[in-house]
């Protein structure tokens, strides 16, 4: 399955001509049909209307209009979009780009409600099993895992001086592997979740990235080891983020990453400058 983020066309709630002699009970893919005379393949739309398989001609024609609703299943070839008669789904179709097409999933089921993701799947080739999909299972899970913000032991705490270290201290969260089977489809899912690195702003242009094979740097005050010196004295805002890595497949097949923003800490931090005197 292959992901894509921008959408040229939108197409959520349009009307779409159906095939000519639509019953009640219909869904339709898409199939690629050889002609032997002229050495051509065309696609043309098949259907199953009241349980009759039928080839009815290229996508689109024909002379009944109806409410059609993109839906998405499984085929031959593993997740893919298909057209059915039905009521609302869940899934809102996006856009459209030669035979990709763009689903967003709607979390609470309710048109014009929040969308929560996106990707680009295949037309299907042959009769679909409806089901539900692994990307909205992922996406139930990864909805309902806390991505905690930071929270970071500053050492000084809220003020620091110039010519001395201030140390921060912070735990990232442990590493998730998940392997789930979605009660809906019955498809195994494995779900990675960690942080692969903790960014620290200084609030004086400088930052720096430990990444995650460095987290045995962070310790408490003193013995910790990702610490920074400032050199002018001023009233600063400090931030820690944390970089996210989250990604999944479905039935032992290949990883299909998440991208997940980053959480975020951060506060106001004072350094002042002493000042020696000479005495006598």
């Amino acid at each position: 399955m292959r992901r894509f983020v921008t959408l040229a066309l939108v197409v959520a709630g349009m009307l779409i001509p159906a095939v000519a002699d639509a019953g009640e009970n219909y869904v339709c893919w898409y199939v690629e049909k050889f002609d032997p005379a002229f050495s051509t393949t065309t696609k043309h739309m098949r259907c199953r209307i009241d349980g009759v398989v039928r080839d009815l001609g290229s996508p689109g024609e024909g002379g009944v209009s109806v409410p059609l609703v993109y839906d998405i299943g499984y085929d031959a070839i593993g997740e893919c979009y298909y057209r059915r008669s039905g009521p609302w789904t869940g899934w809102v179709a996006r856009g459209s780009a030669g035979s990709l097409m763009n689903f967003w999933w709607d979390p609470d089921g309710i048109p014009g409600g929040p969308l929560v993701g996106d990707a680009w799947v295949e037309p299907c080739t042959s009769e679909p099993t409806p089901g539900e999909p692994p990307m909205s299972f992922v996406f139930q899970v990864i909805g309902n895992y806390p991505f905690v913000d930071p929270v970071p032991d500053v050492v000084p705490p809220g003020i620091g001086l110039t010519g001395a270290q201030s140390l921060v201290d912070v735990t990232p969260p442990l590493p998730v592997v998940q392997s789930l089977v979605s009660p809906v489809s019955g498809v195994a899912v494995d779900i990675e979740i960690k942080v692969i690195t903790v960014t620290i702003r200084w609030g004086d242009g400088s930052e720096v990235s430990i990444p995650e094979s460095q987290f045995g740097l962070f310790a408490a005050h003193p013995d910790g080891r990702v610490a920074h010196m400032w050199e002018t004295k001023g009233d600063y805002v400090m931030e820690v983020d944390y970089n996210w890595f989250v990604r999944w497949r479905a039935g032992g097949g290949p990883w299909i990453v998440m991208p997940v923003p980053a959480t975020s800490w951060s506060a106001p931090y004072q350094v002042d400058e002493i000042v020696g005197r000479r005495s006598g």
